[in-house]
């Protein structure tokens, strides 16, 4: 399979929006190939309790849990880093306690 040296999203800056959807399909096809779902309980942090917490609502793996707060929330963007959340959560606890308007 031929790959060049542009991302796939850069077809779509240069206009091509069919060949860059095109270049995304053969990359997630080729990814889901290799692709292993992480459990919950592999994850450094996790308490025991919080995995059998979500383990009894059917989630076990990483993508369960992330399709499963997709669903219910309707997220349609992508999940920040994990520095991006820790920033994010220092700077919220700097806030006041509450906003006025």
């Amino acid at each position: 399979m031929y790959y060049s040296g542009l991302k796939p999203l850069s077809y779509g800056f240069l206009g091509n929006v069919p060949l860059a959807q095109l270049t995304s399909d053969i990359r997630e096809q080729e990814i889901a190939k290799t692709r292993q779902a992480f459990k919950l309980c592999e994850f450094r942090g996790v308490s025991l309790e919080e995995v059998a917490k979500l383990k009894a609502i059917g989630i076990v793996t990483v993508n369960q849990m992330l399709a499963e707060f997709v669903e219910r929330t309707g997220f349609d963007g992508i999940a920040p880093l994990p520095k991006e959340l820790r920033n994010a959560i220092i700077k919220a606890r700097h806030l006041p306690e509450a906003a006025q308007y």
